[in-house]
């Protein structure tokens, strides 16, 4: 049998140049797609299944990407597939007739929350449905009813070995700090307005005035800019679009290269800048995250997160009731809290976040199982909800998407 894989973007052929690496700087459906294929190919070499797997994206040229083939998208006609697994701005092509995939079968990944427009078109095109990680599928439940949940593959010990400093361990994961007044704050995601970074930016000069009042050196590196999804990147100064900026400049334009400090999208060498942080902040609102990898990356390198319980946030967030958030507005209160903490409340939190994400990692192998049985059409992973906690938390937020779609239909219709 051929199965295909697409890669939303093609950069990630030139710049993930060891098959078992962390993510290179691209985006995490990108970066997750090509990793699930390694992984199937690896485990199908080693037991001699009958499945050869393939690769389509956005090139102009036949090529190898880590000993698969790469289709150009736009030869991808003239090849007959058994199994395509498709996602994103692919699922839209394949639905508007853009794109013709010759295959028995089509697998869509669904890759945000409450995701009724490809989850419409995937049942419209007769694709099969994957929810990619126990929050998403609760909360896509609700739209399309039973189907499948596979997690993300996710790997902590590819994170820690791409440290250029020692390796993150237990055994250091406790080493004081040499400069016991700075505190260092982390965030890293894409410097678009449905990520956050606005909502700290807000909040930033709260955090540095307490700072400075307890005689407390205070950075915030962030990491991250709108490139890593190929958006407008337009701002003089900053890695955004001129609109975003903006808005940051209002809020922290003059703590810019004095207490907040932006790198851009980076490639591995990030996590030597993550793991000298104390705490981060990721997505605050939860918008749009299905599966909670940014987290599972600072929890790799011992560093604990404030975020929101929100949508796919909540499958790492409902251990941390410390450092959990009701809106936005709490952060710099989580913060200044977590200052706050005394040692050993905070090597409690390090523990913590470093053991979950070696339990996400334990999963690796059962999850490359239960994509083969799929693969193989064994349907066999529809969920039941069973947490009424859970199904009440998720029923609530699909009215809340439900109220903010008919005000985006009334404004339209009122608008002419």
């Amino acid at each position: 049998m051929k199965l295909l894989v697409y890669l939303e973007q093609a950069k990630i052929l030139n710049i993930m140049l060891e098959k078992n690496q962390a993510n290179p700087g691209v985006g995490g459906t990108t970066f997750t797609a090509a990793r699930l294929a390694i992984a199937l190919k690896d485990e199908i070499n080693k037991n001699g299944f009958n499945i050869e797997i393939f690769f389509t994206t956005e090139i102009k040229e036949y090529t190898f990407f880590h000993d698969i083939e790469v289709i150009p998208l736009s030869e991808i006609s003239k090849f007959k597939f058994g199994c395509a697994i498709i996602t994103g701005d692919l699922i839209n092509s394949i639905f508007e007739k853009k794109i013709f995939i010759n295959s028995k079968r089509f697998i869509s990944c669904i890759r945000h929350p409450y995701d009724y427009d490809k989850i419409s078109k995937s049942k419209k095109i007769k694709a099969e449905i994957v929810s990619v990680s126990n929050s998403a599928y609760i909360s896509n439940f609700f739209i399309c009813g039973p189907h499948n949940q596979i997690d993300n593959l996710f790997n902590a010990e590819r994170i820690r070995k791409s440290l250029s400093i020692d390796e993150k361990s237990l055994k250091n994961l406790f080493i004081e700090k040499e400069n016991k007044k700075l505190i260092t704050i982390g965030f890293m995601g894409a410097l678009v307005s449905s990520k956050g970074f606005h909502y700290l930016a807000k909040n930033w000069s709260k955090v540095s005035n307490y700072c400075n009042q307890q005689n407390i050196d205070v950075r915030l590196e962030v990491i991250g800019g709108s490139d890593l999804y190929e958006f407008n990147n337009s701002h003089k100064i900053l890695p955004c679009s001129k609109k975003y900026g903006d808005l940051l400049e209002n809020y922290i334009g003059e703590e810019i290269n004095k207490t907040v400090f932006f790198h851009g999208t980076l490639g591995p060498e990030r996590y030597d800048l993550m793991s000298g942080c104390d705490i981060a902040v990721v997505n605050p609102t939860g918008s749009g995250e299905a599966f909670c990898a940014t987290i599972l990356e600072w929890f790799s390198l011992g560093v604990p997160v404030i975020s929101s319980l929100n949508y796919g946030m909540s499958d790492c967030m409902k251990y941390f009731k410390d450092l959990t958030i009701d809106n936005p507005n709490e952060i710099q209160k989580k913060i200044i809290s977590y200052i706050n903490f005394d040692i050993n409340q905070k090597n409690r939190l390090k523990l913590q976040s470093y053991l979950i994400a070696n339990y996400h990692s334990a999963n690796e192998e059962q999850l490359i199982q239960k994509w083969l049985l799929l693969i193989n059409e064994s349907n066999i992973f529809v969920k039941e909800l069973t947490n009424i906690k859970i199904y009440f938390g998720a029923g609530k937020n699909y009215i809340k998407f439900l109220l903010i779609t008919l005000k985006k239909i009334l404004y339209k219709f009122l608008s002419f």
